[in-house]
């Protein structure tokens, strides 16, 4: 089963057409504990502190890092550093399998950060709505 999502990466593509890519099958995630995960998203690029609130400054592009999977809960996986505020909604894979959705990271895009799981009940109930699911 694949799923076409638009010029995912860098990394993943180089062109602005679709890329065919795999959504991860029922109850996947937990065999993800240790391993890593490739993050995409606009995040900010700069954090300007100094009188007042930080400004975050977003040029739009498109960037990629990986993070070590540190738990896995029932709806979400837990990883190291590389989220960075900004990056909520983007994707996370396991190779070419696309497992998670960005939901928080902190602004030094240096804590642990949480993906929602796509491969549990509630998440395949609701994506049921709109594609065949493996």
């Amino acid at each position: 089963m694949t799923v076409r999502i638009l010029g995912i990466s860098a990394s993943y593509c180089s062109t602005t057409r679709p890329l065919a890519l795999r959504l991860a099958s029922a109850d996947t995630a937990p065999s993800l504990s240790g391993g890593t995960v490739t993050n995409v998203g606009y995040g900010y690029y700069e954090r300007q502190t100094g009188g007042g609130q930080p400004r975050f400054l977003y040029d739009g592009v498109r960037r990629t890092s990986t993070s070590t999977v540190k738990s896995v809960t029932p709806s979400l996986i837990r990883t190291g550093s590389g989220v960075c505020y900004g990056d909520s909604g983007g994707p996370r894979f396991a190779g070419q399998i696309l497992v998670a959705v960005t939901s928080s990271g902190d602004a030094a895009c240096a804590g642990m950060s949480t993906g929602y799981r796509i491969d549990t009940p509630a998440a395949r109930g609701f994506l049921a709505r709109f594609i065949a699911l493996p």
